[in-house]
Parts: structure tokens; C-alpha cells; sequence
């Protein structure tokens, strides 16, 4: 199940770090190829940063545009950055330490279990 490979993939870790999800969003529909293309490489900025005191998460929407999770993909190849379609929703919410996105209602179901969640938004929407 979803949970028991999130589980094996959080014990296989050789140290354990507090935990950031990043839920993705199909942004590509909304905002357009540049804005992903302008996003992307800031995301990943910021979490290379991190991942030293962390363990980063992303984990793709259901309905994720195919060139935005190949560009993702790639993007954090090579790097300590967990990329996920499979792990569960809800049981990643619990198990965050932040729970991070553009624009989701899984920073509102965050909120509601008192979570601590950051949307990330580039245009000042």
C-alpha cells in the first residue's frame, strides 16, 4: 500500500529529519510552459538548501501535466529529493513536519490538523 512505501522509504533513510512535503499543482493549464519554466528551477533552489536539515518530499498531483513531472523528474535527479506519485495524501499530511504548495486544498486539509503549511506562489496571486 501507499503507506507501507512511504514507511519503507522513511526507515531506509540513514538519518531522520523533520519532513517537507511539496504537493504539486497542474500549473502548467493555468499559468502557461514559462511560468513553470521560471518555477521549477526556484523550487528547486530553495530545496537544495534545505535538504541537508530535511527530507523533501514532492509529491505530484494526480492529474499532473506528463511534461511538468518529466521536467520535475529531471530536474531533482541526482539530488536527496523524494519524488512521488504513489505515496498517500492524507498519510503524508500526517507525517509532514510542513506541508508546502502553490495553491491546494491540502494546505486547508494541513491546517485542520493544526500542520504548519507555506504556499508557495510566484505571481503574488
Amino acid at each position: 500500500s501507499a503507506k507501507v512505501e512511504f514507511d519503507q522509504y522513511i526507515h531506509s533513510l540513514p538519518v531522520k529529519k523533520p519532513i517537507i512535503t511539496f504537493f504539486t499543482e497542474n500549473l502548467i493549464p493555468i499559468y502557461g510552459h514559462e511560468y513553470w519554466a521560471n518555477f521549477c528551477p526556484q523550487l528547486k533552489e530553495t530545496f537544495i538548501k534545505l535538504e541537508k536539515d530535511f527530507t523533501i518530499i514532492i509529491k505530484y498531483h494526480p492529474d499532473e501535466d506528463p511534461h511538468g513531472k518529466n521536467a520535475m523528474e529531471e530536474l531533482f535527479l541526482g539530488t536527496g529529493v523524494k519524488t512521488s506519485t504513489t505515496f498517500n495524501t492524507q498519510y503524508l499530511i500526517q507525517n509532514s513536519d510542513l506541508c508546502v504548495a502553490h495553491f491546494s486544498r491540502v494546505l486547508l486539509e494541513a491546517l485542520q490538523i493544526e500542520k504548519p503549511v507555506i504556499s508557495f506562489n510566484l505571481n503574488g496571486d
